[in-house]
């Protein structure tokens, strides 16, 4: 059960992350000055930052389920969890 929410999480968190990226890519996008463009670039390196560590998170979280309840039944919930 331990290993499903942390992978839940894991994932929850990915989204979240690469719903930022999306957004400060708007960010930049819409930027009219200089100093609004210096920092919708700095913003959206972080995102990115965060973004991948994210994807790690959830590499190892879906690993620790594979462990615990074997790739078959890991499989079902990773598709389940990520539709």
């Amino acid at each position: 059960v331990q290993a499903y929410y942390r992978y839940l999480y894991a994932f929850n968190k990915f989204t979240l992350t690469q719903q930022q990226v999306a957004a400060r890519k708007q960010e930049l996008d819409c930027a009219e000055s200089q100093a609004e463009k210096q920092r919708a670039t700095v913003d959206l390196a972080q995102s990115q930052q965060d973004a991948d560590s994210s994807k790690e998170d959830m590499k190892a979280a879906q690993s620790d389920l594979a462990s615990v309840v074997g790739a078959p039944a890991a499989r079902s919930v990773i598709k389940t969890v990520s539709g």
